[in-house]
């Protein structure tokens, strides 16, 4: 701390300048705690009107589905601003190509997260009784990884640097609203059966309404072929992880399941990227003989 007046100097700040951030500032800060409070309000609704098993079920079920989910918020964080800069330097060509591949990621991980949770899910089972509610949520919040991916995408790729933040605002408004009568219908019948299905609505509701809003301004073709192969992939490593996972209930198979299964995964969604590159260098050599 005492070295950094040499490198940044003191400047006095400007309140005028420093106001006109302020609610640009406020409105995206509202929204993010809607969603904090949505999130967190299927647990207390389960506490309200369930029993406390159902609440630990949900938690650990929860607790699993998170990782990929945070690991979809720091993809954002890095590709946001480069997105932000290029549309406003009109670069739209390069934040066409930066959101493609912001998309392949977050479906890469996606669609890898919500096959390979379906095949572990069930291993919970010969834990002890306390796991067998969740070896079922998991699954069913298992689908909330892929939603979330894509309306990440489309929500901080897409809405957010072209200042569409009322879209992005009132999806995230219509989610919560949607969470909130789920839970209050389905907790009190299905427990947190009701609660997990509660968010999958949710979650599909945020991403209907930005989807809605943009299926015009977004070409979904090579995204839905992208998708698809990614889906085939993570069918195979969710068999083999199965077949695996067949020969014992020991850590260790769970260890060597959960390992073949993710370089089988990442072995075959390699092969399109390999193969458009080499066909772009092929194009390119044939071009050079022209």
């Amino acid at each position: 701390w005492c070295a950094l007046p040499e490198y940044i100097p003191l400047v006095k700040p400007d309140f005028h300048q420093m106001w006109k951030h302020v609610r640009p500032l406020l409105i995206l800060f509202i929204p993010i705690i809607a969603l904090n409070v949505y999130h967190q309000m299927d647990k207390t609704i389960i506490g309200l009107l369930s029993q406390e098993e159902e609440l630990g079920y949900y938690t650990y079920a929860q607790s699993l589905t998170a990782v990929p989910v945070s690991l979809f918020s720091v993809v954002s964080t890095v590709f946001m601003p480069r997105l932000t800069n290029m549309t406003e330097c009109h670069k739209e060509k390069e934040a066409k190509a930066l959101l493609q591949t912001m998309y392949r990621i977050h479906v890469f991980v996606g669609v890898g997260a919500f096959w390979g949770i379906l095949g572990i899910a069930d291993i919970f089972v010969v834990l002890g009784e306390i796991f067998e509610g969740s070896a079922v949520l998991m699954k069913y919040l298992a689908v909330t990884i892929l939603v979330i991916g894509i309306s990440n995408v489309i929500g901080n790729g897409y809405l957010l640097p072209l200042k569409k933040d009322k879209i992005w605002i009132w999806s995230l408004v219509a989610g919560g609203m949607v969470n909130m009568a789920a839970d209050i219908v389905a907790i009190p019948i299905f427990g947190a059966a009701g609660a997990a299905w509660g968010t999958v609505l949710a979650e599909s509701a945020v991403l209907a309404i930005q989807f809605y809003f943009c299926r015009k301004d977004l070409s979904w073709n090579r995204p839905g072929r992208e998708m698809l192969f990614c889906t085939m992939a993570g069918l195979l490593m969710n068999i083999s992880i199965r077949r695996i996972l067949s020969l014992g209930d020991a850590w260790t198979i769970l260890i060597v399941a959960c390992l073949a299964g993710s370089v089988l995964y990442i072995l075959i969604c390699m092969l399109p990227v390999l193969y458009e590159k080499r066909r772009e260098e092929g194009g390119g050599r044939n071009w050079r003989k022209k």
